[in-house]
């Protein structure tokens, strides 16, 4: 959250990652704050995923777990 400066995290899922993968879910969330609110997913974004050492993608990897979901979001800026 870019206005309270505070990054959150899904307890449901980071039970269910790796030490790695929840190592590259928050460089990707702390990519984030550092490049800003209004750049997204976008090339600076992605510069600072990569100096964090995060992946540079917008998904996670459909083949990570998953808990089983009574709904499905989809993010209406990248699908």
């Amino acid at each position: 959250n870019h206005t309270t400066h505070t990054l959150s995290f899904s307890r449901s899922l980071m039970t269910l990652y790796s030490p790695d993968e929840i190592r590259d879910v928050i460089a990707h969330e702390v990519a984030h704050a550092l490049a800003g609110a209004s750049h997204h997913h976008d090339e600076v974004w992605k510069k600072a995923a990569r100096n964090l050492g995060a992946r540079p993608e917008a998904r996670l990897s459909a083949a990570l777990p998953a808990p089983e979901a009574p709904w499905i979001g989809t993010c209406p800026r990248c699908g």
